[in-house]
């Protein structure tokens, strides 16, 4: 008896123990659907956009654009930026790195590149599309007060920033432009400002949207903007900086401890635009980035308040940039969004004209009851409106009303 007991009890052990095996399975494999289905959701609607260096106008534009555009609730969109080392570099990074979805980089990089590598880089037209020209990036070269001129760069060493970067490039391209040659110096903007403080380097050249947040924190005791104009460069040098690149200033404004108030500094300017891969429009990727689009057109208004960087009041999303191919889906919102325009404008004219004819028939009623003394029913106000579109017809300005 004791031993029938015994299995008997052995046996409900067994179930019991398989069961709560089973169940723990189960639970298991649930946990995991459900980490699963949130780590899927979580990446759905994810784009990245590599800047700059923290303290750059690069990284400031991805920051805002983050800080504006996520929707943190229901998760349609989240934008991520990525700490970059500069536009050249975005560029290569945008057109190889698996992870990159945009970057922010000069007008002139594609050009750049195909120079020095025409047999390597013999495709970027087709690789690369454009998203929208952001700004203007002026050049700034921060320098000792020894230089006067930029001939007086002369064998001195010049901080390029970082290899690759826009700075680099348009550094680079100025000097080559106008015979200048420096000691050409590779470091971050930290090491930048404590080798100039130190004497270390003459200048700093550096190709941003001003203000540029490093620059910021110079003071006039320690240096000044050299201007690039007929009076610091070579009358041919000029002449062909003026061809490659647009007028600018930078200005009392941007960097108060340098420039006087009603000062400015002359310069030159290039056209900062966001950029991504020509990505197949059916792909994954494809669609990410145009549902950012979407939702960074429809709301560019909030990227012209006082909390964001200053320029964002230089965006005009419909700006061509030669050289370039429009993305295939912001150029779609554009063409949509002129169709809407159009329309909105010729609804106003339409108003306006229903509000105009109002005004003539009313005036014309109230006419004619000042000479007859006669008041007007409504059945006679119908067939005078039927007379009034006759008169609006023949003596209006708009000369096509509908009746």
């Amino acid at each position: 008896m004791r031993y029938h007991s015994f299995l008997f009890v052995l046996s409900i052990v067994t179930i019991l123990s398989s069961v709560s095996g089973v169940f723990a399975d189960y639970q298991t494999q649930n946990n995991i659907s459900i980490y699963e289905r949130e780590k899927q959701r979580l990446n759905q609607n994810i784009v990245t956009i590599i800047g700059s260096q923290a303290k750059t106008t690069y990284t400031h534009f991805a920051q805002d654009m983050q800080n504006v555009l996520d929707d943190v609730e229901g998760n349609s969109l989240r934008v991520l930026p990525i700490i970059g080392r500069g536009g050249g570099q975005n560029f290569i990074d945008t057109l190889f790195l698996e992870g990159i979805d945009m970057a922010i980089v000069e007008q002139d990089v594609m050009v750049n590149f195909n120079k020095k590598d025409p047999g390597f880089f013999n495709n970027l037209t087709k690789q690369m599309r454009y998203i929208v020209k952001l700004s203007n990036s002026e050049m700034h070269l921060f320098v000792s007060h020894d230089i006067k001129k930029l001939s007086d760069l002369n064998g001195k060493k010049v901080s390029f920033y970082k290899p690759h970067s826009s700075s680099a490039q348009a550094t680079e391209n100025i000097l080559n432009i106008c015979n200048i040659e420096v000691q050409r110096v590779y470091a971050d903007n930290e090491k930048s400002a404590h080798m100039f403080r130190s004497g270390e380097v003459s200048a700093i050249g550096r190709l941003s949207g001003a203000p540029y947040a490093a620059l910021e924190e110079f003071k006039a005791e320690d240096g000044h903007f050299l201007p690039l104009n007929t009076e610091t460069l070579s009358s041919e040098c000029y002449e062909r900086l003026s061809e490659i690149y647009l007028p600018a200033y930078l200005k009392h404004e941007y960097y108060p401890h340098l420039i006087k108030p009603k000062n400015k500094v002359q310069t030159f300017a290039n056209a900062t635009l966001l950029v991504t891969y020509n990505f197949p429009q059916k792909s994954e990727r494809y669609k990410r980035i145009a549902n950012f689009v979407d939702r960074f057109f429809n709301n560019i208004g909030k990227f012209k308040g006082e909390v964001r960087h200053p320029k964002w009041k230089e965006i005009n999303i419909p700006a061509k940039v030669q050289g370039w191919t429009r993305f295939q889906a912001a150029q779609g919102w554009i063409d949509a969004n002129r169709d809407v325009k159009f329309q909105k404008q010729a609804s106003r004219i339409l108003i306006d004209r229903k509000q105009n004819m109002r005004k003539e028939f009313e005036h014309m009623i109230n006419t004619k009851t000042q000479i007859t003394g006669v008041k007007i029913s409504d059945a006679e106000k119908k067939n005078l409106f039927q007379q009034f579109l006759k008169y609006w017809h023949e003596n209006s300005k708009y000369k096509t009303v509908s009746q």
